[in-house]
């Protein structure tokens, strides 16, 4: 999963790249769209998770070491997360994406803080 998440992240970051050195508005109106769309997503998403681990009653301990493992990231990917993220909101400042460069670090902030909170629940729970 975290592989995946960082392929796509790989592959926006390119396009965006691809974007910003070719100056093509149409392609970068897709990269915005996209933007947009999977940062709601993940919003939604992390918002259920934290509604289903605040009662994590019905959840058996298999289940929440699996959530925990799969929301665990090695420093090196959190790294490599941080500066791609950092260079997507630098980019889309740049090609005059103001409004857009701040809703990526609103939503980085919401999905980091709903996966703190998702953490906080489970781990006392894991012991």
């Amino acid at each position: 999963m975290i592989i995946r998440n960082l392929f796509v992240q790989s592959v926006l970051f390119l396009g965006l790249c691809l974007c910003v050195l070719t100056r093509n508005e149409s392609l970068m109106n897709v990269y915005v769209v996209t933007v947009w769309v999977l940062f709601i997503l993940a919003i939604a998403v992390n918002g259920c998770l934290v509604l289903l681990v605040l009662d994590t009653n019905k959840l058996n301990p298999n289940q929440i070491a699996k959530i925990v493992k799969s929301l665990q990231i090695s420093k090196s990917k959190k790294i490599i997360n941080l500066l791609v993220n950092i260079f997507s909101i630098v980019l889309l400042a740049y090609f005059g994406w103001l409004f857009t460069a701040a809703f990526y670090v609103l939503g980085l902030l919401i999905i980091m803080f709903l996966m703190y909170c998702i953490m906080y629940q489970l781990k006392p729970r894991l012991f």
